[in-house]
């Protein structure tokens, strides 16, 4: 992983060593670059920024502004999150445990009272809009997080009520509420110091974060009333959002060439066609005169009032104009170039990352694959690097009851389907099950297990189904060869309806 941009001023003299010997590189490079030819570096000719040069700031603005960069941090998470996960202590759904009951109640204490019950609309339990933002937040820079408000009556720089600093650990308080949630992306929340001590068990982590408010891209800096503010917060009021320990690499970093190359090509056609729109003149004097045609004085006034103006006449003599041929040239090529580079780099299919795999464009394998990639995202990232600080924060906080044995979580991964998609499962379904009993599968595979692993009921319906089949069949058994002629058949036909 590259070195990250210095950000802040370091509390520890190995920090700051650090920092000093890592400038005094750069300025080498730099001054080494000075007596070397320029020209043969791809990324100074095509004017690409040095990694170290890219700031938090650079990565927020070109998400703000540019779509390409948006679609680049949000499409994994966008689907990732496109279900809803399940939070538990027992795997028996029907039963409601105190940790269940508490997590549903946390929305209802954020910000005003709220007499909403969103189990009654159904509707998901808001934390999960909020984790979901402060991943796509996380992704922007090298790091994100969640600030959790608590009823404490502690100003932000102070540690939590319960907390021993000395070893990091956590005494939960009961009674302790969430008040307030907010995401932050690096930019906007970066670290003030780390912990120096190497025998601290939070040894190189974060002890307090510099966070600025009122910074939402698509609010004005300023507004009735608001000023920008920042505060110190203590690192047990922030949940600290990265894969790999402290940092990450940003979802823009590996692709940031292609985005200015993009960002080039749009800006640049558009230019194209605008200058083109408006063909220019070209002036020549007759041949035969020579040099004897006078230029006419008015002639800039002339012109300016013929593209500015309603003026559709030149009174020009011994010259004549010609209209120039614009040279405009369909830059799709050359994007499409540029996006499948991006595609390629970030293992996204490209129909779906430009979204186009609605009305089924995207191929059967793209789909799996794709499928497969959001899976994989859900149970190995937003699981361990979001979900999980998030929730166990709130137990050591109090905000939650210790679960007994510890908790859980499930994504309910299957996706609402189309009527057509639901038909077309239907079909196979049916089709499935009237094989399975002309071919006589139930004397080697029990109808429940068949119905449960292969056709991915579960094991509730399955037994419901099963006892809907027994008592529309009786003491009859299935026949499996249609030797029992006409009753068989309806036997058949009544499982498949139950079915």
């Amino acid at each position: 992983m590259p070195k990250v941009p210095i950000r802040s001023a370091a509390v520890n003299n190995d920090a700051m060593f650090e920092d000093m010997v890592y400038n005094a590189l750069l300025e080498r490079k730099e001054f080494i670059n000075k007596y070397f030819d320029r020209r043969i570096s791809v990324d100074d000719e095509c004017g690409y920024m040095d990694t170290t040069q890219i700031m938090p700031e650079h990565y927020r603005k070109m998400y703000d502004r540019f779509h390409a960069a948006r679609r680049v941090v949000n499409v994994l998470p966008s689907e990732a999150w496109s279900v809803t996960p399940t939070l538990f202590e027992d795997p028996d759904f029907d039963t409601e445990t105190e940790f269940e009951k508490a997590w549903a109640s946390i929305a209802l204490s954020i910000g005003e009272q709220n007499y909403f019950k969103p189990e009654l609309g159904g509707v998901v339990n808001p934390i999960w809009n909020i984790l979901e933002k402060a991943d796509i937040r996380a992704r922007i820079g090298y790091y994100g997080g969640v600030l959790i408000g608590i009823n404490d009556g502690r100003n932000l720089d102070q540690p939590v009520p319960g907390l021993n600093e000395e070893t990091g650990e956590f005494t939960p308080v009961k009674g302790t509420e969430i008040t307030s949630l907010e995401a932050f992306d690096e930019s906007t929340a970066q670290i003030a110091s780390l912990e120096g001590n190497p025998n601290h068990p939070r040894y190189g982590k974060p002890n307090s974060y510099n966070v600025r408010f009122n910074t939402y891209e698509e609010k004005p800096l300023t507004g009735a009333g608001e000023n920008r503010s920042s505060a110190t917060v203590h690192w047990s009021r922030f949940v600290h959002i990265a894969d790999c320990g402290l940092y990450h690499a940003p979802s823009m970093l590996s692709v940031w060439n292609r985005l200015i190359d993009l960002r080039t090509l749009y800006g640049g056609s558009a230019e194209m066609y605008w200058q083109g729109a408006f063909p220019g003149l070209s002036f020549e004097t007759h041949p035969q005169l020579g040099g004897e045609v006078t230029v006419p004085s008015d002639m800039k006034d002339q012109v300016e009032k013929y593209y500015t103006g309603l003026q559709r006449y030149l009174s020009l003599m011994g010259m004549s104009a010609k209209s120039l041929a614009p040279q405009v040239v369909d830059p799709t090529p050359q994007i499409n170039t540029q996006l499948e580079g991006l595609c390629i780099d970030l293992a996204i299919p490209k129909r779906i990352f430009t979204g186009s795999e609605r009305g089924e464009l995207a191929s059967s394998q793209d789909s799996d694959s794709w499928d497969e990639r959001v899976s994989h995202e859900r149970n190995k990232r937003v699981t361990p690097s979001v979900v999980v600080p998030f929730v166990n924060r709130c137990i050591n906080l109090g905000v939650l009851p210790i679960p007994k044995d510890g908790w859980g979580l499930t994504w309910n991964a299957e996706k609402a389907l189309t009527p057509k998609e639901r038909a077309e499962v239907a079909a196979r379904r049916t089709e499935a099950i009237a094989r399975y009993v002309t071919g006589g599968v139930e004397s080697i595979m029990d109808r429940e297990d068949y119905l449960v692993r292969d056709l991915g009921y579960t094991t509730e319906e399955a037994e419901a189904i099963s006892s809907k089949v027994d008592e529309a069949l009786g003491d009859t058994l299935i026949d499996p060869f249609n030797t029992g002629g006409d009753e068989t058949d309806n036997d058949d036909d009544d499982f498949q309806e139950a079915a």
